[in-house]
């Protein structure tokens, strides 16, 4: 999960289905739209995977790459920024919220799905943590920074005429400023 680096046509693929269902939605979108904005067959997607959840999933796992990079990367304040940094306020980010959703619908009734968003949000706390120098015993911050995050995230990626790039940095910072009450804003 995440870790795993697939072949280039594969995340290729992963990365044209992250387009494919932001734009159609999971129940809409087909193998065929994924291939068409992968640039390949039909059968090259059935190749690498074996079904539509197949290919969810690693759309779930590009973008969950993604956004670990990000966070990586983010060389600004650690806490309120850079989850900040984190909501659906480009079209690239929005695409991958748009694949979250669709995820976390599934995940509800797929054990599979189920364990890979456990992992995920594991290796997120766990990310975190360790990039803010927090102790085991602050985990629960994390946790509820998360919660905050998602739920702004979400609302923005459901109704992103009410939820513009500005509205979602002040309502996640003013969720988020009691968590970390020494952070700069």
């Amino acid at each position: 999960m995440i870790q795993t680096e697939l072949p280039k046509k594969a995340q290729a693929i992963a990365a044209a289905a992250l387009d494919a269902i932001h734009e159609k939605g999971l129940d809409r979108v087909k193998l065929t739209d994924v291939a068409r904005k992968a640039g390949v067959t039909t059968g090259a997607v059935t190749y690498y995977f074996e079904d539509k959840d197949a290919v969810l999933i690693a759309a779930f796992e590009e973008s969950w790459r993604q956004l670990f990079r990000g966070i990586e990367a983010y060389e600004g304040g650690w806490e309120i920024e850079r989850f900040l940094n984190c909501l659906p306020t480009t079209d690239q980010r929005r695409r991958g919220w748009s694949v979250w959703l669709a995820f976390c619908g599934r995940a509800q009734t797929s054990t599979t799905m189920n364990d890979l968003y456990r992992q995920a949000y594991a290796k997120l706390e766990t990310l975190i943590l360790c990039s803010a120098g927090l102790k085991e015993s602050e985990r629960s911050i994390v946790r509820e920074a998360i919660a905050a995050l998602d739920g702004v995230g979400l609302c923005a990626t459901l109704n992103p005429d009410l939820w513009p790039a500005k509205q979602q940095r002040s309502c996640l910072r003013t969720l988020l400023t009691p968590l970390f009450p020494s952070t700069d804003c």
